[in-house]
């Protein structure tokens, strides 16, 4: 059976879902998922899909072990997925989700970094669109800030790729050597793993999508961005560490949270955290343990949300503080939930145990790091005693009278996941042959007295301080700051500086408008000039006109006196008499023509300074408030166009600098 492009599946099935209704529908749903179940198991290693495009060699497939190993868990968990979402009606619903685990299966399995980054760009899109699915306030207002954080970090992740290729001439996937081009794809792909500090979009938007969207937000952005991590940077300092503080700081601020999806949404920061930490670490058991920690960490993870989410179906909240009481009217949610809790929280006989015990294995070499994951380790069960108890098993009549079990095909995705979490736990060994490195036997024997005893100790210890402390870890309704209060007041101070610019603007308008006044005050006196220096001229232009009139009649006397005159003194002074008439006449017309010159500048000037002056200040002033008012808007989507235009720009230069095209122009 010839291999077909797992991410064509997804995308290319979307398209008929329009024209499927009901149960049809539905069966389609299951029928391609389970379609791309079977073609990726089918795949073999070496299988590729090549093309080429405007001179480049472009890998839509490329198969091996590791993106093999990722892409298994995408398309069995994208099956779960999709049955549990079956009776959504909602037509966007299946077509976001479908573009959103194909485009993840497209990056993973891409072979070259353009056809990545395309189908990093379409996730980064889809998911967006799955937060605007709910119609209310809170989401269009996390959508939008999900999707400029997003946007951001694809820009900054295509500028390195830029000055990767532009340096190496090469688009392969592959680590990166340290440098300009290395620390932007770190950036960007950071960005969509939940780094500290650019972390923010996760528990903002997460908690804010519908129920049945969660279920695939859970899994593939952050997943996408390790496997990414696995690529370009295995085995740096600076991962591992900040792998580590992910893990704590994910960990403390779940622990806060009176909002049960926005706990998880916290642990999914700290739970990325061990696989960034492992990766960091790097080595054969460093990869393959944060490898195996993804695979645990979606089929645990995305049950906690499909619990969560069978609770908001049918209590309509996922406030910790309304919940609990629905164990005995939802049994079957509630071992569920039990199982993906004790999963996380790395208890023997379930799945995260083994991956974590790769993980601490691998961490040995780094006490700091390893203290950090053991305390990260600590939060977790204390996370999860609080989840299991108040969401599902404190006493709360008003939720029993209401409660019952969710529809079937929940269950069945519920029920499948959960086998999966137990069934890995119990015989890890089916998903550790695997893996991308053929590990020693003894760095697989996970169920070491050791090992039990020890993670045995954590949970024993976290339990009873749990039951001591009952009224501490007690879910209140309140605002819990993150970093992102940094940016709100970074958003502050921008719009104290957008109302200073409005200021400004205020000020260049009034002073404007005060030279406006200036300069009409001046035409009075400038009109009356004017008509003085027309006057003047006009009055000139009267005299030639009458000395033009008296002139011949004075010269026609003389003509007539010289022919009277016999004696040549006369003639000579009729002569000397003429030539005073022509001096007197070119003096006039000198004058005249001084007048006329005096007149058309005077007019000039009026029309092209004065009128100029006062049209020009008009139209300076309606411009520059016209380009500035975008400023004081306050109008995030402006802000944010601007931001991710002045990254862009900032990426272009930074590139025609680095490569000296300064200096050869």
């Amino acid at each position: 059976m010839p291999a077909i492009l797992p991410a064509l599946i997804f995308l290319g099935g979307s398209v008929l879902v329009p024209v499927l209704k009901g149960r049809i529908r539905q069966i389609y749903l299951i029928a391609l998922g389970l379609f791309g179940l079977i073609d990726v198991l089918l795949l073999n290693i070496q299988t590729s899909w090549k093309a080429d495009f405007i001179g480049f060699e472009v890998v839509f497939l490329n198969a091996d072990r590791i993106r093999l190993f990722v892409g298994y868990i995408f398309v069995i968990i994208g099956f779960f997925a999709i049955l549990y979402t079956l009776r959504v009606n909602e037509t966007w619903h299946h077509l976001l989700a479908l573009w959103y685990v194909g485009s993840s299966l497209g990056a993973v399995f891409a072979g070259d970094l353009l056809t990545f980054y395309l189908f990093w760009e379409i996730m980064a899109i889809a998911s967006a669109g799955l937060i605007f699915l709910k119609d209310s306030d809170q989401a269009r207002g996390a959508g939008y800030r999900y999707l400029l954080m997003h946007l951001i970090g694809g820009a900054i992740l295509i500028g390195g790729i830029f000055i990767h290729f532009m340096q190496t001439q090469s688009l392969a996937i592959g680590p990166m050597a340290a440098g300009s081009a290395f620390a932007l794809v770190l950036f960007g792909v950071g960005m969509n793993a939940a780094f500290v500090l650019i972390h923010t979009w996760l528990p903002d938007s997460y908690p804010s999508a519908p129920f049945t969207a969660s279920v695939f937000m859970s899994v593939y952005t952050t997943k996408t961005a390790v496997y990414a991590l696995v690529r370009f940077a295995p085995g740096w300092d600076f991962v591992a560490y900040m792998g580590a503080a992910m893990a704590v700081f994910g960990v403390t601020m779940a622990l806060v949270q009176g909002n049960a999806r926005k706990l998880l949404s916290y642990h999914i920061v700290s739970q990325v955290g061990y696989m960034v930490a492992a990766i960091g670490l790097g080595g054969a058991l460093g990869i393959d343990g944060g490898l195996f920690h993804l695979f645990n960490h979606i089929l645990y993870k995305a049950l906690l949300f499909m619990t969560i989410g069978a609770l908001i179906y049918r209590l309509g909240t996922d406030e910790l503080t309304e919940l609990g009481g629905v164990w005995r009217k939802m049994p079957f949610t509630t071992i569920a939930a039990i199982v993906a809790s004790l999963s996380i929280s790395g208890a023997p006989l379930f799945n995260g145990f083994v991956s974590k015990a790769l993980i601490f294995q691998a961490a040995e070499s780094n006490l700091l790091i390893e203290m950090m994951l053991e305390l990260a380790a600590v939060g977790t069960f204390l996370s999860f005693l609080k989840f299991t108890y108040f969401g599902f098993l404190r006493p709360n009549k008003k939720n029993e009278a209401i409660a019952k079990e969710v529809p079937l095909n929940m269950t069945l995705a519920m029920g499948g996941t959960a086998f999966l979490c137990v069934a890995i736990g119990v015989a890890p060994q089916y998903i550790v042959n695997y893996l991308p490195f053929a590990l020693p036997a003894a760095e697989t024997n996970f169920y070491t007295f050791a090992r039990v005893f020890g993670v045995s100790q954590i949970g024993i210890m976290s339990t009873i301080l749990f039951a001591v402390a009952l009224t501490m870890f007690t879910p209140h309704r309140r605002l819990t700051f993150d970093f992102d209060w940094f940016y709100i007041q970074a958003g502050r101070g921008l719009q104290v500086v957008a109302e200073g610019v409005n200021r400004i603007n205020r000020g260049f308008e009034e002073s404007t408008t005060a030279v406006w006044d200036a300069v009409a005050w001046l035409r009075k006196p400038v009109a009356r000039v004017n008509f003085f220096v027309n006057r003047l001229t006009f009055a000139f232009l009267v005299d030639m006109w009458l000395y033009r009139q008296v002139t011949p009649t004075v010269k026609e006397q003389r003509e007539e006196d010289s022919l009277e005159a016999e004696e040549g003194s006369s003639v000579e002074k009729s002569n000397l008499d003429g030539s005073g008439s022509r001096f007197i006449d070119s003096l006039i017309t000198l004058v005249a023509a001084i007048g006329e010159r005096v007149s058309k500048f005077s007019g000039l000037f009026d029309k092209y300074v004065i009128d100029g002056i006062v049209n020009g200040v008009g139209w300076v002033t309606l411009r520059a408030g016209k380009r500035l008012r975008p400023l004081q808007t306050g109008d995030v989507q402006t802000y944010g166009y601007v931001m991710v235009a002045g990254a862009v720009v900032i990426i272009f230069v930074f590139g025609l600098a680095f490569f000296d095209v300064f200096n050869t122009l």
